[in-house]
Formats: structure tokens, C-alpha cells, sequence
């Protein structure tokens, strides 16, 4: 027996669906304005062209876009699908999953302030300082980065919770049946190895 979401959720899942790979669209075209020639390890090198990308900040701003699009947009959705679950587990999955979506979308607003503001304000800062302020200022640039670094962490790993946990209550519902369900599982998977 074929298992289909009820008629109201249709607009909501096609909604929520449209909205992350739109989402996700925006994410890669404004990644793709971010600096990165130079190894990001190499502060020396990688501040300087940070400080000379003209569209650093609207990149970041294209980012957070983008990534809090997806969350708002399509793990709502799916969240509205599998809360209504008959199983209890799918149902207590959906809430996890939708908590550390909201912990992690703040947590990616934290990260895209620290990265797509403070660090390039820090770097240019840097670039102008007079030459006996120079390494006090690129000591402060690195802090931030080391800010950013860590932050970036703790956002990672939440991400891919998120994107595990609304991957397994997507196995275990059976308000979908396998052929509903491959796209989900798919744009849960893509987003934790894309973004």
C-alpha cells in the first residue's frame, strides 16, 4: 500500500522543497564570490586577501541567506511532516531535529558576524595600521580567526546532526513510502556534504 502525505502537507513539502534547493542555490553563488586563493591556514597571505575582497561582506550576507533559508524553509516543512508521525519515535526525532536546526541556524548567525564582519574589519584594520601597530592588529585579526575557526566547529557538527536525525526519522516514518522518501534523504545528505 502506497503511503502519501495528507492533500493539506502537499504544498507544504513542495514549498518547503522549492525553498531549500533555492536556498542552497544562493549558499554556492555567493560562495562562490568568497575569497580563496590562498591557504587559509596561511594567516599572513589569506588576511591580505581578505582584506583586499571587495564583495567579502556581501558574500557572508549570500551565505547566511542562503543557509538560514534552508533551514527556515526546508527543515520546517519537514519537521510539519514528521511531527504528525504515528510513531512516536519518528515524532520525538522531528523535535531533536527541529531543535538543533534553531541551535544551529544561531549558531551560523554567530559565525557569519565573526567571519563576514568582525574578521574583515579586523584585517583591514590590519592592512592600515602603521607599521608599530601592525602585529598588535594582525594578533587581534588572528584571535578573531581563531574565533571564527572554533565557531565554525561547533556549526559543522550541528549541521550534520541535523541533517543525520531528519535522515533517520525520514527511514522510519511510514507516512512516505521508499519513492517519497529518496528525495528527502537526498536533500538531507547533499546539504550536510555541500554546505
Amino acid at each position: 500500500m502506497q503511503k502519501i502525505p495528507f492533500q493539506s502537507e502537499r504544498p507544504l513539502l513542495r514549498i518547503g522543497s522549492i525553498t531549500f534547493l533555492t536556498a542552497l542555490a544562493i549558499f554556492i553563488i555567493s560562495s562562490a564570490f568568497h575569497a580563496g586563493r590562498e591557504d587559509p591556514t596561511n594567516h599572513l597571505h589569506v588576511f591580505a586577501e581578505y582584506a583586499n575582497g571587495s564583495p567579502w561582506i556581501a558574500a557572508h550576507i549570500g551565505q547566511f541567506v542562503g543557509d538560514i533559508t534552508i533551514f527556515v524553509g526546508g527543515f520546517v516543512a519537514l519537521f510539519r511532516l514528521l511531527v504528525q508521525s504515528e510513531s512516536m519515535t519518528v515524532s520525538v526525532l522531528a523535535w531533536i531535529g527541529f531543535a538543533t536546526a534553531i541551535i544551529a541556524a544561531c549558531t551560523l548567525s554567530i559565525l557569519q558576524a565573526v567571519d563576514g564582519i568582525a574578521l574583515k574589519r579586523a584585517v583591514e584594520s590590519w592592512v592600515i595600521a602603521p607599521a608599530k601597530e601592525k602585529m598588535a592588529a594582525f594578533r587581534v585579526a588572528e584571535g578573531i580567526r581563531w574565533t571564527e575557526v572554533g565557531t565554525n566547529s561547533i556549526y559543522r557538527i550541528l549541521q550534520g546532526k541535523v541533517a543525520i536525525v531528519f535522515g533517520r526519522a525520514l527511514l522510519r516514518t511510514s507516512r512516505l513510502d521508499n519513492s517519497q522518501i529518496g528525495p528527502y534523504v537526498l536533500l538531507s545528505t547533499t546539504y550536510a556534504l555541500l554546505i
